[in-house]
């Protein structure tokens, strides 16, 4: 894999987004604040979610969550994974 294996790891899980956002609260020691999507974007690695390895609801899902992101505001980038460094 071209992300190398220092990079490829399960982080924390949680059913939900308001789990995982508490999760990072008490991580973090403190407080989040929501995001405003105006300005902001989220970076897409393009063919990653094509490899063998991903289970296909797990693609579908997470496209599903940039989709829902992208009509919330974000602004989407797909970056081509050959773009990254080695």
């Amino acid at each position: 894999s071209r992300l190398g294996s220092a990079l490829d790891h399960g982080g924390p899980l949680a059913r939900t987004v308001a789990d995982a956002a508490r999760l990072l609260e008490v991580m973090a020691g403190v407080p989040l604040v929501p995001a405003q999507p105006a300005g902001r974007s989220l970076a897409v690695l393009d063919g990653y979610l094509g490899h063998p390895a991903i289970a296909p609801e797990v693609r579908e899902a997470v496209e599903a969550a940039v989709r829902r992101l992208s009509s919330g505001g974000f602004a989407i980038r797909r970056v081509p994974a050959e773009t990254l460094p080695d």
